[in-house]
């Protein structure tokens, strides 16, 4: 009661009536003591900024993913329902994703998974059609609130004949050879490497030979991805230290990436990786780091546009930042800049052949599962699948397999043959030193 009668309403307690009482805004009932700090809370967003916010938690690719699968169900839908068998059928129509029963959805998205095809009449790679029904998946939930849909869910029988169709589906076209050879982003071997510094790509002298080696040994040394890291990283990511042992070194401190998402049920910490200076190395890139750093300023967009040089030498950086589109074709112009066709040696070089390179020179170098991991992000044996084998040790594996080598057989026959001649030889020429010493000890 003495809460209430705080409350500066103009009349007395007893002259209140329920009516009036009712009529009184709510924010007006709501007592507050002392003042409040602002700082602790954020302008409230109306209900359309809100929707937009929650939209926004899922990566654009994926949206992009789950609209094309939607726009090709709607499209052999209506592709289905001009078939003459179709209007026969005794599960007709064909349900929209929104309000179509459980049932009716299972039945006819078997139809679907099983009936797509390529715009050119070739049919899709098994893993297409996986991705395909997970697009549908999270359509439904996401956007049309489904939650009743599981469609890739083996211990729920509600879409079983969906689930059997893409599973006969997957089978026939791996027995066809469909999606097998799947074409990977290869590395940058080491020789492509030194002759991007040879050729002059890589260089501390100007804007863009500064802006090739921070991109390059952004993947290389730290295991970014293609561009969901390169595009919002920030300069402030990146400062150089001192150890206890006073040695020198660049960290980076990652932020969200497919690995560290931000969901609910994920445990990953953005990565916080250390790359140590090599004063022996004249392009050590902890040094290179602090000179581009030094340029572009410690905030904003790490990838500022390079400009040209000033006559003096200055080296000029954009305060824009550089286009997505850009960074997709930063590493193909890098090797079009150092004259290296790659496509002539039939490797595929992709801006995620960066991330490939970190996991497979690891890899050759002989370092363990723990260590790739360390550095590439990874939470499973999904780096298992950034790894390349070097070409020599393909060949060495070939070798081993082949059957056995006639040609290498008579090779060591004839490498024995030399040994036995040679140990005779030596033991003919020792006989004489001992024949001749003796004759020298008698006179």
């Amino acid at each position: 009661m003495d809460d209430i009668t705080s409350f500066d309403l103009g009349l007395q307690w007893d002259e209140v009536s329920l009516t009036q009482l009712d009529a009184i805004p709510t924010q007006e009932l709501c007592h507050v003591s002392g003042q409040i700090n602002e700082k602790r809370f954020s302008t409230p967003l109306t209900e359309s900024q809100f929707k937009q916010t929650l939209n926004e938690r899922i990566p654009l690719r994926t949206r992009h993913a789950n609209s094309w699968a939607v726009s090709l169900y709607n499209e052999w839908a209506m592709w289905r329902k001009i078939q003459p068998h179709t209007i026969t059928d005794q599960n007709w129509p064909i349900p929209a994703l929104e309000i179509g029963s459980l049932k009716s959805l299972d039945y006819w998205f078997a139809r679907f998974i099983y009936e797509i095809k390529r715009k050119d009449g070739k049919p899709y790679p098994p893993n297409t059609l996986t991705n395909i029904a997970a697009g549908l998946q999270r359509y439904l939930v996401d956007v049309c609130d489904r939650r009743d849909v599981h469609l890739l869910k083996k211990d729920d029988g509600t879409f079983k004949t969906f689930q059997h169709a893409l599973e006969k589906r997957k089978k026939e076209l791996i027995a066809e050879g469909v999606g097998i050879a799947v074409k990977k982003a290869d590395p940058v071997t080491e020789k492509d490497e030194e002759r991007l510094w040879e050729r002059g790509v890589f260089n501390s002298d100007t804007a863009r030979g500064l802006s090739y080696i921070v991109y390059f040994y952004n993947c290389k040394m730290f295991g970014l991805r293609a561009m969901d890291e390169h595009t919002n990283l920030e300069a402030n990511q990146f400062h150089t230290g001192f150890d206890e042992n006073g040695r020198k070194f660049l960290q980076y401190e990652g932020r969200l990436s497919k690995t560290c998402t931000g969901n609910i049920d994920c445990k990953a910490k953005p990565k916080v990786i250390r790359q140590y200076s090599d004063p022996s190395n004249e392009r050590c890139v902890v040094s290179i780091y602090e000179q581009y750093l030094a340029l572009i300023g410690f905030s904003g967009r790490f990838y500022r546009r390079p400009m040209p040089n000033r006559d003096n030498g200055t080296i000029m950086f954009s305060q824009q930042a550089v286009g997505v589109n850009t960074l997709r074709k930063y590493l193909n112009d890098m090797y079009r800049d150092a004259g290296i066709d790659y496509e002539a040696e039939n490797r595929n070089i992709t801006n995620h052949s960066g991330k490939v390179t970190c996991c497979t020179r690891l890899y050759d170098k002989g370092f363990d599962e723990q260590s790739i991991t360390g550095r590439s992000g990874h939470r499973s044996t999904a780096v298992r699948s950034y790894k390349r084998p070097s070409e020599d040790l393909l060949q060495n594996i070939s070798n081993a397999l082949q059957p056995p080598n006639l040609n290498k057989k008579k090779c060591v026959r004839k490498q024995k043959t030399r040994n036995l001649k040679t140990s005779l030889q030596l033991m003919i020429e020792s006989y004489k030193l001992l024949f001749l010493t003796e004759l020298t000890l008698s006179a």
